[in-house]
C-alpha cells in the first residue's frame, strides 16, 4: 500500500472512530433516565393523543394546532413500552440521535470529513437539541426530516435521478405531516437548493413539490381550519410577541445557540450572555465559511446553508407580524438549528489544522452550564404532582374543574373530559388545549363561571358526590371562576401549590339547588 493511500485509510478510519464517539456522547445525553421527570403538559397532550385510535388521534391533532405524523408515530414505542415517561420521550429521543448521524453524513458531503464530525458533535452537545430530544414533542422529528430533505435536495441538484426526486417528495410530505410551520423551513431549503440557478434543477425541484403536495391534500382541509382559527389559538402569545417585537430573529440565534438554557427561557431579559457570546461564534465561523467558500468541495453550500437558515426564519417573522403570532422562539424556529451549525463546522474546516479543536471545545465550554442546568432542575414535574395530590385527596365521583393543566389531569389522573373533569372556558374539542377567546370574552367569564358551577353542583348532586374540586390559576380567568363557585357551594379549603400561580380548592356540594 503506497504512503498516500495509507494515510488516506488512516484519516478515514481515525473519521469514523471520532463519528462512534460522538454518537456516545449523543446516547449518553439522550438516552440515561429519560423518565426520570413528569411531563408536562404538552407532554400529556402527547400521550392521551396516541392512546385514541388512528382516526381519533388524527382527528384531535386536527382539533388543536398539529400535524398528525408524530402522534401516530407515538403509537409504536407505546403499544411496546407502554404509556410511561421513558416509552412516550423514547421516539424524540431516536429522532435526535439519527438528526445527529444525517447531520455527520451531510456534513461530510458538503465540506469535507471534518466538518461531518464536527456538525454531528455540534449537534450531539447542542442544549436545546438535548432538550427537545428528551421532550415527548415533534422537534427532533422535524430536525432530523429537514436534514434528510435537504440531503435529498442536494441529490436532485447534484444526479437528478427520478429515485432522488421522489426522496425528496417523501422527506417534504412527511415535513408537512410533521409540523404546522413546516412550509417555511421547506421554502428556505428549496431557495437554496436554487442556488446558483438552473432550469432542470428547477423543474426537478417543482415535480417533488407536486408529489409532495399530492400527499398532503387529505390534510389540506384540516390544515385550511387550523389557520382560520389561529388567531384565537396564539391569543397566549401576543403580549409576549408585542413586548419582544422587532427582535425576534436575533433572539432565536442567540436561544438556538449552545450558551441558551432550554426554550421556556428565550426572552431578552432571560437570555444569557452566553447565549449572545454562542450566537457570535457562530456568525463568526459562518462569515469564514461564507469568505473561504472556494476552499470547500461544494463552494456553493455554505450560501445554500445560509438561506436555508435565515430565510424561513424572516419568512415566519413577517407573517407573524401581518397575521396571528406563530413565531415562538425556540419552537418555530428550531429547523434553523442543523443549517447554523453545519455552517460553523463549515467556517471551523477553513481555519488551520491546529485551531479547528478549539471550535469543538468553545462550543462544549458554552453548553456547559444549560446541559448542568437541564439535568440538575426537574421543572416539568410539577403538574405530575398536582395530579398525583389532587388523585389522593379526590373520592371516586367527584368532578374536578380546572383552568391549567388539563391534559396531565387526564394522564396522571384518569380524569376523562366531559365526564369528570370540566374545563373552563370550554375548549373547542374534548381533548384540546387551547380556548378559543374570540367565543369567551372576558365580559362574559363570570355568567360562564356562574352556569358552570351551577351545571357542576347538579352533576354532583346527581352521583351523589359531597365534593367538587377546582383547579385555577391566579388570574382575571380563574378569579372569575372562584368567586362563582365561592357563591354556589360551600368552601371547604384551598391550598396554595406554587406552581404558575396555580391553587387547589375544594367545595362542599348543597343537597339541594340554592333558589334563584
Amino acid at each position: 500500500m503506497v504512503p498516500d493511500e495509507q494515510g488516506r485509510v488512516a484519516g478515514a478510519r481515525r473519521e469514523w472512530l471520532l463519528a462512534a464517539l460522538v454518537m456516545v456522547v449523543a446516547v449518553a445525553l439522550r438516552l440515561p433516565a429519560l423518565g426520570r421527570d413528569g411531563m408536562w403538559s404538552d407532554e400529556c397532550l402527547t400521550a392521551t393523543w396516541a392512546a385514541l385510535p388512528w382516526r381519533a388521534t388524527a382527528t384531535a391533532a386536527a382539533a388543536d394546532t398539529n400535524a398528525p405524523l408524530f402522534f401516530l408515530l407515538e403509537k409504536a414505542p407505546r403499544a411496546a413500552l407502554g404509556d410511561g415517561e421513558a416509552a412516550t420521550r423514547l421516539l424524540p429521543a431516536l429522532a435526535g440521535l439519527a438528526g445527529v448521524a444525517a447531520v455527520f453524513v451531510l456534513g461530510r458531503r458538503l465540506a469535507g470529513p471534518g466538518c461531518g464530525v464536527l456538525a454531528a458533535f455540534l449537534l450531539a452537545v447542542s442544549p436545546l437539541h438535548v432538550h427537545y430530544s428528551r421532550e415527548a414533542r415533534n422537534y427532533t422529528l422535524l430536525i432530523l426530516l429537514v436534514v434528510l430533505a435537504w440531503a435529498a435536495a442536494d441529490r436532485v441538484r447534484s444526479r437528478g435521478r427520478p429515485l432522488d426526486t421522489a426522496a425528496l417528495a417523501l422527506a417534504l410530505a412527511a415535513l408537512l405531516y410533521t409540523h404546522t410551520i413546516a412550509a417555511f423551513a421547506i421554502g428556505g431549503i428549496l431557495l437554496a437548493a436554487l442556488l446558483p440557478w438552473d432550469a432542470r434543477v428547477a423543474r426537478r425541484l417543482a415535480v417533488a413539490v407536486a408529489l409532495a403536495a399530492v400527499a398532503f391534500l387529505p390534510w389540506l382541509p384540516a390544515l385550511a381550519a387550523q389557520g382560520d382559527r389561529s388567531s384565537a389559538m396564539y391569543v397566549w402569545h401576543l403580549p409576549e410577541w408585542q413586548k419582544e417585537f422587532p427582535w425576534q430573529v436575533p433572539r432565536s440565534l442567540a436561544a438556538l445557540s449552545h450558551g441558551s438554557l432550554a426554550p421556556v427561557r428565550n426572552r431578552v431579559a432571560d437570555l444569557l450572555p452566553s447565549a449572545w457570546a454562542g450566537a457570535a461564534l457562530t456568525a463568526l465561523l459562518a462569515t469564514l465559511a461564507l469568505a473561504r467558500r472556494r476552499s470547500l468541495p461544494d463552494p456553493a453550500a455554505p450560501l445554500r446553508l445560509l438561506v436555508a437558515a435565515l430565510a424561513p426564519l424572516v419568512a415566519l417573522f413577517v407573517a407573524a407580524a401581518a397575521g396571528p403570532p406563530v413565531y415562538v422562539v425556540g419552537r418555530a424556529d428550531v429547523a434553523a438549528l442543523p443549517f447554523l451549525l453545519l455552517l460553523a463546522a463549515a467556517g471551523a474546516t477553513a481555519l488551520p489544522a491546529r485551531l479547528r479543536p478549539l471550535a469543538a471545545v468553545a462550543f462544549a465550554g458554552l453548553a456547559v452550564l444549560p446541559l448542568q442546568v437541564l439535568f440538575s432542575i426537574d421543572t416539568r414535574s410539577q403538574e405530575k404532582l398536582i395530579a398525583g395530590m389532587l388523585t389522593g385527596a379526590r373520592r371516586p365521583g367527584e368532578p374536578v374543574v380546572a383552568t391549567s393543566f388539563l391534559p396531565c389531569l387526564e394522564h396522571y389522573a384518569g380524569l376523562r373530559p366531559g365526564h369528570d373533569l370540566f374545563a373552563f372556558p370550554a375548549r373547542p374539542a374534548a381533548r384540546a388545549d387551547w380556548v378559543d377567546w374570540r367565543a369567551h370574552p372576558a365580559a362574559r367569564w363570570p355568567a360562564e363561571a356562574e352556569t358552570l358551577a351551577l351545571e357542576v353542583a347538579a352533576e354532583a348532586r346527581a352521583r351523589d358526590a359531597g365534593r367538587v374540586w377546582v383547579l385555577r390559576r391566579r388570574e382575571r380567568v380563574g378569579e372569575a371562576l372562584a368567586t362563582a363557585f365561592d357563591g354556589a357551594l360551600f368552601p371547604l379549603g384551598a391550598t396554595d401549590l406554587g406552581y404558575q400561580s396555580a391553587e387547589l380548592r375544594v367545595y362542599g356540594v348543597p343537597q339541594a339547588a340554592p333558589a334563584r
